[in-house]
């Protein structure tokens, strides 16, 4: 759908309703912006991965009753 279409739709919505559209899109925004978040985390995890396979070793075997 278009932008101006989209845009005329919505100028003839009530108030109320405009209100509700307002709110369904910054609701999306915000999971959208977790999502991404989320992503940056797994990625992150994902690098770290290696390095912590490095620590799993006999020596350091006795932190890991702790």
């Amino acid at each position: 759908m278009a932008k101006e279409e989209l845009i005329e739709k919505i100028a003839h919505l009530s108030t109320e309703h405009k209100n509700q559209v307002l709110q369904l899109i910054e609701t999306h925004i915000e999971q959208e912006q977790h999502i991404r978040e989320m992503q940056s985390v797994n990625s992150l995890m994902t690098l770290s991965v290696q390095s912590f396979n490095e620590w799993d070793n006999e020596e350091d075997s006795i932190y890991d009753s702790l």
